[in-house]
């Protein structure tokens, strides 16, 4: 005969418990799942700030040998487009001895040739080292054709004004060199491509990502002439952000004040 014991177990149905158990599992994993989801978000995005940082770092190297930052599009006495800011930048440290011997026959960048040139096909091919500052920093890797994720500011009053001689030490630390794309169609290599303030798209991250735009769903990246590299939201007004495009408006503006609330 049963006890009355036995009949109040007995009176718990196992689907029950079952179903429960599995709730609490699928719980426990939709957590787990989350969590790696926010450490890969996470280590997304502290390397394309470090990219960043090494593209900038680039620049001041190149201002420091040169006394002034490399033209958005550089052209011969002929008037012929021979490199962009971004080979330009680049091909003193891909010069680097550490390069050496890694591209195989030609580990020096021809200077003396325009970008496309066969003494830098292999630098426009690849492979490439994958570290802050070499061509893969500058590279969207959710494309093919090693198209470019990062452009310059350029336009009258910029730090890439035309063929305007301009020195980073005389630049506004808060102006805006470099940001994020994410639509381009220009190879990392190739002159051009980047955002002039006369005809750039006055939004932020467009469906289509024209413009400026992140790889990142809450934001974009910002390079400053300082070398700081932001993170900024989507929400971040154009108008405020424009502020930072000319070196006089960046002179009489703060980003701490304008752009910090919406850093990420």
């Amino acid at each position: 005969m049963a006890t009355p014991q036995s009949k109040n177990r007995s009176s718990v149905p196992r689907v029950a418990v079952v179903g429960v158990t599995l709730a609490v599992v699928a719980l426990l994993a939709a957590g787990l799942v989350s969590l790696v989801q926010h450490a890969l978000q996470a280590e997304r995005r502290n390397e394309a700030r470090n990219h960043l940082r090494g593209i900038l770092h680039e620049l001041h190297i190149f201002n420091e040998h040169k006394g002034r930052l490399p033209h958005a599009i550089e052209r011969d006495d002929a008037g012929n487009v021979t490199h962009g800011w971004r080979f330009l930048a680049i091909r003193m440290l891909l010069g680097d001895v550490v390069q050496c011997g890694f591209y195989g026959q030609e580990p020096w960048p021809a200077h003396e040739e325009p970008w496309d040139g066969p003494g830098n096909k292999v630098y426009f091919d690849g492979p490439h080292r994958n570290y802050p500052g070499s061509p893969t920093s500058f590279i969207d890797p959710t494309r093919p054709g090693d198209r470019t994720r990062f452009v310059a500011v350029t336009g009258p009053g910029t730090a890439f004004d035309g063929d305007a001689t301009i020195d980073l030490n005389n630049v506004p630390s808060d102006a805006i060199l470099v940001v994020e794309v994410r639509n381009s169609e220009q190879h990392w290599m190739e002159p051009g491509g980047d955002l002039s303030i006369e005809s750039m798209p006055q939004y932020i991250d467009t469906a289509a990502g024209q413009g400026i735009s992140g790889h990142d769903p809450d934001g974009f990246l910002v390079g400053f002439a300082s070398g700081e590299v932001w993170l900024l939201s989507n929400e971040v007004p154009f108008a405020e952000l424009a502020k930072f495009f000319t070196l006089k408006s960046a002179r009489e503006n703060s980003k701490d004040d304008l752009l910090g609330p919406y850093r990420l």
